[in-house]
């Protein structure tokens, strides 16, 4: 009786992995291939790309950052979020000053430890924090205003334009 049951299992383990396997194929086969949708620019010897064509989640936007060699953006220092503000301030593309405009994921969140901020892209703390008030609670992951320069938590599931920044090699 014991080994029918194993054989069963058995049987239903590998029949439920081949389904999956070839689900995830097709689904491999139907995917269309990809708009680019990253706007890349470099300012004072960094490589970054802003989203322009789509709107994600804070999940999406780090899948699409790495599928094109990027991660999403982290601001360790107020140096740094003074270089992406003041890049953003004098671009020439009306394109990236439009979405400045709205708020952009960046690599902050707490979805590891809520009582701690890190960022996501470097697994570092955040040592330089610019949240514009109290940090809301329930809200797991960061924006940045591009005009004020601001952070806010976010619902981590809202659509949002996204800031990368080249990933190490």
């Amino acid at each position: 009786m014991k080994s029918l049951v194993l054989g069963l299992f058995w049987l239903l383990c590998t029949a439920s992995t081949a389904w999956a396997e070839d689900d995830f194929e097709q689904l491999l086969e139907d995917e269309e291939p990809p708009e680019p949708i990253l706007n890349i620019f470099s300012y004072n010897n960094s490589v970054y790309g802003m989203s322009t064509y789509a709107k994600l989640d804070w999940f999406e936007a780090q899948l699409v950052c790495a599928a094109n060699g990027f991660k999403l953006a982290s601001i360790p220092s107020e140096t740094v979020q003074d270089r992406i503000i003041n890049f953003i301030h004098a671009a020439d593309d009306s394109l990236i000053s439009y979405l400045a405009t709205e708020r952009l994921w960046i690599s902050g969140t707490n979805l590891g430890d809520i009582n701690q901020y890190v960022w996501q892209s470097t697994g570092a703390r955040l040592g330089y924090r610019n949240f514009e008030g109290q940090v809301r609670g329930g809200y797991r992951c960061v924006t940045l205003n591009g005009v004020t320069g601001d952070w806010t938590a976010e619902d981590c599931r809202e659509r949002r334009h996204f800031l990368c920044e080249i990933a190490c090699e």
